[in-house]
């Protein structure tokens, strides 16, 4: 709900003072209509800067996918608030973003060198020797992009980085 939203947010309904959530009325303009009605009567808004996904959404060319995580096993709410982690494991580091990111990148647990892309590199390694690299990353390096043999080459938001051994232009 938007007060649980703005509770643990804090600021939109000035509950907080430095509180990032924002005011209810920022969010009417990207409320999303579903199709069909979500359970509790439950509505979800997006940024207000994101008023294009919402149109999209409300237009039936867009889905949101609630409730998603790499969970080891299913869980019940009562499973997850169980104490015996051997019946009903969690995934590890799980409210870590950076670590559940990175297992949502390589489908491992967090400390995993390979993602899906690198696989798919690597795929595309096996068939073509010549090729040097196959992922290219402008956002650094990215578990996602790494592979056993394929090597993310990477370039900054600025461009590709020039090789200082190359004089005239090719």
């Amino acid at each position: 709900s938007y007060n649980r939203y703005s509770a643990i947010r804090g600021g939109g309904a000035g509950q907080t003072a430095g509180g990032i959530a924002l005011a209810k009325a920022a969010l009417t303009p990207t409320l999303l209509n579903p199709t069909q009605a979500l359970p509790d009567n439950r509505q979800y808004a997006l940024h207000p800067a994101m008023g294009g996904l919402a149109q999209l959404f409300n237009n039936g060319k867009a889905a949101v996918q609630l409730n998603v995580g790499p969970l080891v096993v299913p869980l019940t709410r009562a499973q997850y608030n169980s104490a015996d982690r051997k019946a009903y494991p969690l995934p590890p580091k799980l409210f870590s973003h950076n670590d559940q990111q990175s297992v949502w990148q390589s489908s491992s647990p967090e400390g995993s060198t390979v993602g899906w892309g690198g696989n798919l590199g690597d795929l595309a390694l096996s068939s073509n020797g010549n090729s040097l690299f196959t992922c290219i990353s402008v956002t650094g390096n990215a578990v996602y992009l790494s592979g056993d043999a394929a090597l993310q080459y990477q370039v900054s938001t600025g461009g590709a980085i020039a090789i200082n051994g190359v004089k005239n232009n090719v």
